[in-house]
This record gives structure tokens, C-alpha cells and sequence, in this order.
């Protein structure tokens, strides 16, 4: 007799947005106390899926070919589902998770807690968290510390002291240690060259930081910009977290 292997969910990830949830704002997520028949209304009625696109980059889809993984986007964001045999071990191992705007709505209706979201979008992560059954990854609601600085494959560092070679170092941040991945060496340029200038048309995109004697040291998301309606990155460390729930809160905007 043969068997068949199913699939379970491997990891659930939730977006909260008070404006949209009516009488359960700030009741979220729900802890299973009884509803009010108004409050289950609302609850049952909220659905991000017409407002934000959560979707695999291409980062995460690769995840999901080489693991036979699926995202499956739910009302309240998605579900990671992974067959039953199937045990990440791997602590680099991530789901890397795009959030675009569908409704600009959505973006006039949140105080993201930054003046502009020009270069810049948020980029959260359960890694280096202590794996638990429900986390918060914006610890409260989205704001400023989230955000980071974002350029194309090509990227532009600022130099210390003009025209000086060196090297820069290419790092995971999201990894104990920020071990290192590359190091490129650059050239100075002319005494008056104010800056580095990496070409890095193979990076994976995602989260990177970099390092150096002759630059300030940062972190930045590299090749996502195609996208003008992306406003954010998830990547979802995989080890450690089988069954758990990842929350994002977005705080209302005072003016909507």
C-alpha cells in the first residue's frame, strides 16, 4: 500500500493594519478571547490581499524550487508550506518575501515614520531572533529604524579620504558574525573622486553590508529598485521556526 506525503505550514506571516481592522484594532493578533458579533465581523472581513502584493522575490523563489516550497497568500499575508519529510537546519537558509502597494490608499493610510520612502524601503527579519510560536518583527509598529538605504546592482560608496584604494567588504547582516561574503577591491580614482563605484550585476538582491577602512561602514538593500511600488523586504529565517507566526504592524497614518 502506498502513502502520500502532505503538506503543513512551515511558517505564517500576518500584516496588520489598524485603519483596516475596524473594531479589532489594536486586538491583534487575536489571543482567543470571545469577539463581540462586531468585532468577528471585522475580524472575518479583513483582507489585505486587494491592498498590498506579498510575494516571493526572486531570491525566494529559488527557495521554493530548490526546498519544493510553497507561498500561499492568505487574507491576513501568507503561509510558507513545506512538505511533511521536510526540517530546515540550514541557519542561512531564508524566505526573501517582496511587499508592494496594490492600493496607494494603503500608503496614505500609514505613517511609516520616515519624511520620504524615496531610496529607501523597510527590511525585516526574524533572523538572530530566539525562535518562539508568535514574533514580532517590527517590535511595535513599522517605523524609521526599519527602513534602509536602497540602490540598484551598482552601488555607489562615499570615500573617506578621496582618490584612496582599498578594499570593501561584502557582508550578511542577518548572520551572527556579519561573516563575510566577498571582498572587492576598488580603486580611488583621481585625488578628487569622492567615491567607490561597485558594479555587482550577479548579487543576489537582498540585505548586504558593507565594510571598510575608507567608507562608513552600513548596510544596504541592493537590486530592488525595479519595482517603484515596492515598499519593503521580509526574510524569513527557516531554522528554528517550524510553526510559528510573524507579525508585522503598520501604524495609521494621523492624516489619512
Amino acid at each position: 500500500m502506498g502513502f502520500q506525503i502532505g503538506y503543513r505550514k512551515l511558517l505564517t506571516l500576518r500584516c496588520w493594519h489598524p485603519t483596516y481592522l475596524g473594531r479589532m484594532a489594536g486586538k491583534v493578533p487575536h489571543d482567543g478571547s470571545a469577539l463581540t458579533i462586531a468585532e468577528r465581523q471585522d475580524y472575518l472581513r479583513y483582507d489585505l490581499r486587494n491592498l498590498l502584493d506579498i510575494f516571493p522575490t526572486a531570491a525566494g523563489a529559488a527557495t521554493l524550487q530548490r526546498f519544493n516550497l510553497r507561498w500561499v497568500t492568505s487574507t491576513l499575508g501568507g503561509w510558507l508550506l513545506a512538505k511533511d519529510t521536510f526540517t530546515p537546519v540550514e541557519p542561512g537558509l531564508r524566505l526573501q518575501l517582496g511587499v508592494a502597494l496594490r492600493d496607494p490608499g494603503f500608503a496614505a493610510a500609514t505613517d511609516f515614520g520616515i519624511s520620504s520612502r524615496q531610496g529607501k524601503l523597510f527590511y525585516l527579519s526574524n533572523a538572530g531572533a530566539t525562535p518562539a510560536a508568535q514574533h514580532d518583527l517590527t517590535a511595535g509598529d513599522l517605523r524609521a529604524i526599519h527602513f534602509e538605504n536602497s540602490q540598484a546592482r551598482q552601488v555607489r560608496l562615499n570615500q573617506l579620504a578621496p582618490g584612496t584604494d582599498g578594499q570593501v567588504q561584502l557582508r550578511d547582516p542577518l548572520l551572527a558574525g556579519n561573516p563575510v561574503l566577498r571582498t572587492l577591491p576598488v580603486g580611488g580614482g583621481a585625488a578628487t573622486t569622492d567615491h567607490y563605484l561597485l558594479e555587482l550585476p550577479t548579487l543576489a538582491a537582498g540585505l548586504y553590508r558593507f565594510t571598510g577602512t575608507n567608507i562608513d561602514n552600513q548596510n544596504l538593500v541592493v537590486g530592488l529598485t525595479d519595482r517603484p511600488e515596492l515598499l519593503g523586504v521580509i526574510d524569513l529565517q527557516l531554522a528554528g521556526w517550524v510553526a510559528a507566526a510573524c507579525d508585522l504592524h503598520f501604524k495609521p497614518s494621523p492624516n489619512p
